[in-house]
């Protein structure tokens, strides 16, 4: 068995290490969700943040509105960074399309833990609240 370092296979773990960072937006989130469906429109979707016990962001659910089964996205953040992570895009049958590594979502802070991005909205900002969920009583 030959031990050079040269021969040696390369683990995919090393592979999505050595990735550039990919930036992307919300917007973008929503075209790739889009292409699974082969839809042209841009649609609304909501946004949900989710938080561990630390109040550190765990992992982000982007869900075109009328729910997740029109096809959604899970942003799940690295252990370290919770800025980049992976992305996973799923089509309106639940099935996993796409995944990207190394994605950093420069939009995301804008966003409330629970709102909505709206394509046709000309400015979004952190004060658009868009289609809340209703408040727990």
């Amino acid at each position: 068995q030959p031990t050079n370092a040269e021969t040696k296979p390369i683990k995919l773990q090393e592979i999505i290490s050595e990735r550039e960072i990919e930036a992307v937006q919300v917007e973008e989130i929503v075209e790739m969700i889009l292409e699974t469906r082969n839809a042209q429109q841009m649609q609304a979707i909501t946004v949900n943040k989710s938080s561990d016990q630390n109040g550190k962001l765990s992992a982000v659910l982007f869900s075109l509105c009328g729910g997740p089964e029109k096809g959604l996205a899970v942003f799940i953040p690295e252990e370290d960074q919770e800025n980049i992570g992976a992305l996973h895009i799923f089509d309106e049958y639940g099935m996993k399309r796409k995944i990207r590594s190394k994605v950093k979502i420069i939009d995301l802070d804008k966003y409330e833990e629970k709102d909505v991005y709206d394509p046709y909205k000309r400015e979004q900002t952190s004060s658009f609240k868009g289609v809340r969920a209703p408040d727990k009583a």
